[in-house]
């Protein structure tokens, strides 16, 4: 599924995401994210993380005068 260099650990994971490790591992628990087991170590692919920054990304308005409310 992954290459080995593109596997981040959970720290590293959550320091791309700007969360706490702690918020990983209990997206892990709740089966939110994919992870990979090697051994006793977890890991999370890279694309995971890149497609949760680009999943919840909000686009910019296009219009210069946004409509209001």
């Amino acid at each position: 599924m992954y290459k080995l260099d593109e596997l981040l650990t959970i720290e590293q994971a959550a320091t791309k995401l700007h969360v706490k490790a702690r918020t990983i591992r209990a997206w892990r628990y709740k089966r939110k994210i994919p992870f990979t087991r090697i051994g006793r170590r977890l890991y999370v692919g890279a694309g995971i993380v890149e497609g949760l920054l680009n999943e919840n990304a909000i686009p910019a308005l296009t219009s210069r005068n946004p409509a209001k409310s």
